[in-house]
């Protein structure tokens, strides 16, 4: 299976991770044969706006975590966001482990992605 990481203008602009410049990236990535696309979640963008990339796509849409947030209720809430527009998984790293509690977020983020739990009880497990 080949995955392929798609972000505009490279790593690290998240002011370029607009709706357009993603649906642009993901939907080439998944045209050039990609079996798996990993994108960014658009900046300040919703569930709305995640779901209009995804759709664009012609291959499963997994949501990258990026640079470490310090925010536990805005990362969760990216995430329940992401599966809300039909994302198929995350891929999240330094949010986890530069955590001051790595188990307590995976467990967090595991049960917003593989139980449906809101961000409201996805929080208690991290407090």
């Amino acid at each position: 299976m080949d995955a392929l990481e798609a972000l505009p203008f490279n790593i690290g602009r998240p002011e370029d991770y607009t709706v357009e410049n993603l649906s642009f990236v993901v939907r080439l990535a998944s045209e050039l044969g990609a079996d798996v696309v990993k994108t960014a979640f658009p900046t300040n963008g919703s569930a709305d706006d995640m779901k209009r990339i995804i759709q664009g796509s012609l291959v499963p849409v997994i949501v990258l975590g990026g640079a470490a947030m310090g925010d536990d209720e805005a990362l969760l809430t990216m995430v329940s966001q992401s599966m809300e527009a039909g994302a198929s998984g995350i891929a999240i790293g330094r949010n986890v482990w530069q955590h001051e509690n790595p188990p307590a977020i995976a467990s967090a983020l595991n049960a917003i992605v593989h139980g449906g739990v809101d961000v409201e009880e996805a929080l208690k497990r991290v407090e």
